[in-house]
């Protein structure tokens, strides 16, 4: 026991259940549990630590499990014991967190405000952000990670991505209808093109010149960067969301987040081929081309889905899932590596999943509320968006 006026510290080891979900904890801590001691106050003697600890998947997380943490942290805090006879008394504890706080986060970027969207050219080296608040688009060095200028865009800049072959960079403006098409050589916008639907989401194809846009009421609008015309529409499905392209194959995929369904459009044709389903609120998509995945994230915490959903094109769109971190939002494909990245903005990590075996092989932290995020073919660096921090982390791995 612990005299008048007295303290004691100890060191105690924590073991977290496997089955606790990844995320921050408060660390709880409690003098006299047992009621050992009778005191004039019972309802006193616990104590919540300060700050909180963060409980992430270690490398060797997998699809089928939910991991623990092997590396430590620690939380210090003090709990007060009020007996009866004698003064009140101090227990001063240290617990040790067996799960580790992850590592010290990658470099970060500063950029604009509210930054989402973040595509990249891989030929010159440069990485484009855009900053919805500030309706600009950021202009990242990646051979030095340097923002090096800001490109006034249009209103609610959303959606944004680069044509390598071009050296042209499209942004989609939510609120005023249009894309707003960029030369990146000269660096300042040459054209808006007027689109339906309030557009938020763009990809391109370097292969065929073509620029798909999604809206949130659909439907898909194709333009042809040739000539600079929105060419034509193909119903996408209910509430379209991010779209992605197999160069490849000329295949569109678009992620229907109300429907749950992801819509496949044959770009040779321009006509919507099929649906699948099984997918559960897809928020972002990406393609593997060397390998005919899609990749999508099942981001909606109304069902505590912390997964990924895969999508074999070449064994008849079968569907698996990887568990990865709190609301998944964006996600982007290395096929050079075959790593799948994927931004959990709930509990602002970004876990690498080996896609030769399925597995989430490590989690690394980034800023506060990661949504975009892309992969520098060239270098192999990754590119998060930090949406409340106003910044981009550089994975180096």
């Amino acid at each position: 026991s612990v005299g008048p006026g007295k303290s004691s510290s100890a060191r105690a080891a924590i073991t977290i259940p496997p089955t606790t979900k990844l995320g921050l904890y408060f660390v709880v801590t409690c003098a006299d549990a047992s009621h050992n001691v009778t005191e004039t106050n019972e309802n006193n003697n616990c104590r919540a630590s300060t700050t909180r600890v963060r409980v992430v998947a270690p490398a060797t997380a997998t699809a089928t499990s939910t991991p623990t943490n092997t590396s430590t942290s620690t939380a210090t805090f003090t709990t007060t014991a009020t007996p009866t006879s004698t003064p009140t008394s101090t227990v001063t504890m240290t617990v040790t967190q067996n799960p580790t706080v992850a590592p010290t986060p990658f470099p970060t970027i500063g950029v604009g405000s509210f930054p989402v969207g973040i595509a990249v050219n891989p030929t010159v080296n440069k990485v484009y952000v855009s900053n919805t608040n500030d309706g600009t688009i950021t202009v990242i060095d990646a051979t030095n990670g340097n923002a090096t200028s800001t490109i006034s865009i249009g209103t609610y800049v959303a959606g944004i991505a680069v044509n390598s072959s071009t050296n042209k960079v499209y942004v989609a403006n939510g609120l005023s209808n249009t894309v707003t098409v960029v030369d990146a050589n000269k660096g300042n916008a040459i054209s808006t093109i007027l689109v339906p639907n309030y557009p938020l989401n763009i990809a391109v194809n370097p292969t065929t010149n073509m620029v798909y846009v999604s809206g949130y009421a659909g439907p898909l609008t194709i333009i042809d960067t040739n000539n600079g015309n929105a060419t034509s529409t193909v119903a996408d499905g209910e509430y379209p969301g991010a779209v992605a392209v197999n160069s490849v194959t000329n295949q569109i995929y678009v992620a229907n987040t109300h429907s749950a369904l992801l819509t496949v459009i044959d770009a040779n044709n321009g006509n919507a081929t099929t649906t699948i389903s099984g997918v559960y609120i897809p928020q972002s998509v990406a393609v593997n081309p060397t390998t005919n995945k899609v990749y999508s994230t099942d981001g909606s915490n109304t069902n505590n889905s912390n997964t990924i959903s895969v999508v074999d094109v070449a064994d008849g769109d079968s569907i698996s899932s990887i568990i990865v971190g709190t609301n998944p939002i964006g996600i982007a494909v290395n096929p050079d590596t075959n790593k799948v990245y994927v931004a959990n903005s709930g509990n602002n990590t970004v876990t690498i999943v080996d896609a030769n075996n399925g597995n989430a092989t490590s989690v690394v932290p980034v800023g506060i509320d990661p949504q975009g995020i892309v992969v520098n073919f060239s270098t192999g660096n990754t590119y998060v968006t930090n949406e409340v921090d106003k910044s981009v982390s550089v994975l180096s791995q």
